[in-house]
Order: C-alpha cells, then structure tokens, then sequence
C-alpha cells in the first residue's frame, strides 16, 4: 500500500466516521455544547468547512485567510451540504495533485481534524442521548 493509498482509506473512514456522528442527531442538539468552551456541531460543521477550504486554496497554491469564512444560513441542513461539498472537494485537490506537501495537508487538515472531532460529536452525542451507541460510527 502507498502513502496515497493510505491517505485515500484514511479519508473516507474519517469522513464516513464524521457523517454517522450527524446522523440522526436532533436539530435541537446541534447548538448545544459538552462544555462551555466547546463548539457546538454548527460550529464544528462551520470550522471544518473552512479547514477544507483552506486546503483547497493551498492546493491551488493560495494562502487562505483564516476566520474568513462566515455562513449566513446557519441551518443544520444547510452546514451538513458545504461540509460535504467542500469536503468532497478537498479530498479531491489533494489526491489528485499527489504530491507530498499535499498528501501531508490531506493527512493533517482533513484526517487528523476530522476524527479530532468526531470524539467531540460522540460525547455530544452521549449526553444528550446515553442510548447512543458510540461504537455505529465504525464500518462493520
């Protein structure tokens, strides 16, 4: 296995790891936090957008400017579509440009960031609904 076939599994397992952490969770919850200092889930989709954006633009060769992303709509349903969208999107800048500056971008602004936060939603999760099974966000 290569190091872009690697990043490639690694990818998907995050963002399938992500998105069953949203599934199914109320629309109620998604601006709640576990701690005060947390992010809320329309936070976390909002900031992960933006991490994916920025490493779009640096694929491209652009310095992005941090926190200059702001959404307007802050529905669930609209944050869950650019999260996907740009995600989409950023998994693709840095796979096919294939080098190692953007294999190392993918590995730490999409896979490490991502299963950095889907701890974060499961507690969420769990607090809200201890019946939650922490464990379905893994492929069987």
């Amino acid at each position: 296995m290569t190091a872009k076939e690697l990043l490639e599994f690694q990818l998907d397992d995050a963002g399938y790891q992500v998105q069953k952490g949203f599934d199914g969770l109320p629309d109620d919850v998604y601006e709640q936090k576990v701690s005060p200092e947390a992010m809320t889930p329309l936070d976390m989709l909002e900031h992960l957008t933006e991490a994916y954006m920025a490493v779009i633009a640096e694929s491209k060769g652009e310095k992005y400017e941090w926190g200059s992303f702001k959404v307007e709509d802050r529905s669930p349903a609209n944050l869950k579509s650019l999260w996907s969208d740009y995600r989409t999107r950023a998994c693709a800048a840095v796979l096919d440009k294939g080098d190692a500056a953007s294999l190392k971008s993918g590995h730490a602004y999409i896979v490490g960031h991502d299963y950095y936060h889907v701890g974060q939603i499961c507690e969420l999760r769990l607090k809200a609904d201890p019946s939650f099974d922490a464990y379905s966000i893994y492929r069987h």
